[in-house]
């Protein structure tokens, strides 16, 4: 996660670069880091399509909404 860190702090990075950071924090081998998707939506070279990707990761990470009881 630290190398994921540095990707997204680094003074180049692009929107594709940022996306991919989400794609793999995705994937269920890496860790799941709340903090760090916020940091890439609040991004300044975040695009649509990387806020997209950050919206869909932090729902995954959601615990699910309790149901309501119906009477």
């Amino acid at each position: 996660s630290e190398l994921l860190l540095e990707i997204v702090n680094h003074q180049d990075v692009d929107a594709f670069a940022l996306t991919s950071v989400v794609i793999a924090l995705k994937d269920d081998r890496f860790e799941q880091e709340p903090e760090l998707l916020l940091t890439i939506q609040h991004h300044p070279r975040a695009d649509a399509r990387t806020l997209g990707y950050v919206d869909r990761a932090l729902a995954r990470n959601r615990p699910p909404e309790p149901e309501e009881e119906f009477y």
